[in-house]
């Protein structure tokens, strides 16, 4: 059994910081997660003659980053089960785009997968350039993680009603970094502002990692940010809220939104596959089988970790329901702010 990998020149994309732009000790544990195989046994297997060939799943990222580490390691679990040869193949730039001709030109066999995640939800609604639920089948969500919303040490609140107290008695003035205009941290900050009646300036980094840097340095006020980042930093940050359903663990005292009685759509980092549009229920249903079969593995969820991601799957339908959710409450954002990328 063969995994190819295929990796595509390298563009940049604001969204992924790739291998290189990583702290030190985050790209150790990338890079052994990369060289490490499964040897795990399988159970559950597809459907009898599903798939009948290779599989490809299509990556919009460069190679090296989180997103094509894990799903290398996906890769090697399913290939384990299917018997077949895996290709992963990298399509990164134009705004996902890229990946997106390379899925729609696609046979609609269930043969070939993009992957998901939840800045094309942001894409979605500001460049308008695709649609997730137009445009392909959702198939399953498979992993997140959850943002928490940090504050310098220096910044002149320490918990979220008293930032939004302050940049409302102090308009325009509170700094908030972001990974670029239109992205998911800066519309989440729009829609709090929004909804609480402040504004603040949006400073724009290349990845997560340059914008927790800055924040740890005092450069700005806040930022959202995904909580494996809570690892390096959380000693030189204040954690003002947790942005998912529940407390997240490396941030155990921050309460989550509901808890500080704000009213805000929650962030979560997610990724998840979707196949060509008209791929027949069956092969929907199979690929769900293979996937939620390896996300209960102890040694997948053990290789996850050091990406900051959480085996989560959600069945196609459940899956579209939360790409539903957040487009929605992203459009919205859009529109009262009447924010124009196009």
């Amino acid at each position: 059994m063969t995994i190819i990998l295929s990796a595509r020149h390298p563009a940049h994309d604001p969204y992924q910081e790739n291998l290189m732009t990583m702290g030190p000790k985050r790209r150790v544990l990338v890079q052994g997660l990369a060289a490490s195989l499964l040897t795990s046994p399988m159970h559950g297997r597809a459907q009898s003659g599903f798939p009948n060939k290779p599989l490809r799943i299509i990556v919009p990222f460069p190679p090296g980053g989180a997103v094509d580490i894990s799903m290398r390691v996906m890769g090697e679990v399913m290939q384990t089960q299917l018997n077949q040869t895996l290709l992963v193949d990298n399509r990164p730039g134009g705004a996902y785009m890229i990946g997106l001709q390379q899925l729609t030109s696609a046979a609609a066999d269930g043969h070939t997968l993009l992957h998901l995640n939840s800045t094309m939800s942001a894409v979605q609604v500001t460049l308008k350039r695709l649609d997730m639920l137009k445009q392909m089948t959702p198939v399953a969500c498979l992993a997140a993680t959850d943002g928490v919303l940090c504050a310098s040490s220096t910044a002149p609140f320490k918990t979220l009603p008293e930032m939004i107290t302050w940049a409302k008695a102090n308009p325009g003035q509170l700094t908030y970094g972001s990974i670029g205009q239109g992205s998911l941290e800066h519309l989440f900050m729009l829609s709090l502002g929004n909804r609480y009646g402040f504004k603040g300036l949006n400073v724009p980094f290349k990845g997560g990692a340059d914008g927790a840097v800055a924040l740890a340095q005092n450069e700005i006020q806040v930022m959202v940010l995904a909580s494996p980042l809570l690892v390096q930093w959380a000693s030189r940050l204040r954690v003002l809220a947790a942005l998912g359903e529940k407390r997240n663990p490396l941030a155990a005292d921050a309460p989550t939104l509901v808890e500080a009685k704000i009213d805000s759509p929650t962030l979560t980092y997610w990724g998840g596959v979707a196949a060509p549009l008209g791929t027949p229920r069956a092969a929907v249903e199979s690929l769900q089988k293979l996937f939620a079969t390896a996300l209960e593995l102890n040694t997948l969820k053990a290789r996850y970790l050091p990406l900051g991601l959480v085996p989560r799957y959600l069945s196609a339908d459940d899956f579209t329901k939360v790409i539903e959710d957040e487009v929605k409450w992203l459009a919205t954002t859009v529109k009262v702010a009447d924010l124009n990328l196009i």
